[in-house]
């Protein structure tokens, strides 16, 4: 498996999917102008982690002044006709969601570590990592990981006991999602 950030230029990409064919590749969404640059060849990607920013440019869709879940599922809708088969989408700081190809699945939780910053996107920055850490090794081990457990890693990821600590485990996960008020939502694609 490839675990590829979304600056890598288009010519490695391109090399790396003909010269591997049967790897699969995980992108790795930074930047708007990074990953328009992927535009054309999203549906060989095994699965892909973006922003809300980076779905609203690709989908050309104004941002909305509050963020439904029935907005959400038409915006992955959308990603999916790109030819996103399999992503996931952090949304805001309490909407993690999922794509699967068949289906989308909204996750709402609580979050306490975060603050009502205006400035999202380096909140996004913050957590994006370790939440494609989460996502390629689960895909590894041939599963999808739960939306809770990577809600639970993006409220992780601000606290002062992870800032320190910096070690993550899916059983740590597990034991954070127990603090969780979540609920999830599924969407028909």
């Amino acid at each position: 498996m490839f675990i590829l950030h979304d600056s890598v230029p288009l010519n490695v990409f391109n090399y790396l999917k003909s010269t591997y064919p049967d790897l699969p590749i995980v992108l790795i969404g930074s930047d708007k102008a990074y990953f328009s640059q992927l535009k054309g060849s999203l549906g060989i990607l095994k699965c892909c982690i973006i922003s809300m920013s980076i779905a609203l440019y690709l989908t050309q869709t104004p941002k909305p002044d509050s963020i439904s879940n029935d907005f959400l599922a038409e915006l992955c809708k959308r990603l999916y006709k790109l030819g996103l088969n399999d992503f996931y989408l952090m949304a805001d700081p309490y909407n993690m969601v999922h794509c699967d190809g068949h289906k989308v699945v909204i996750n709402i939780s609580f979050n306490p570590s975060y603050s009502k910053s205006t400035n999202f996107s380096h909140y996004y920055s913050d957590c994006r990592d370790i939440l494609a850490a989460i996502i390629s090794f689960q895909l590894l081990n041939g599963k999808h990981p739960a939306l809770d457990h990577l809600a639970a890693a993006r409220n992780l990821v601000n606290t002062s006991e992870f800032y320190f600590n910096r070690n993550i485990s899916i059983e740590l996960l597990k034991e954070y999602t127990k603090n969780l008020n979540s609920s999830n939502t599924t969407y028909e694609i």
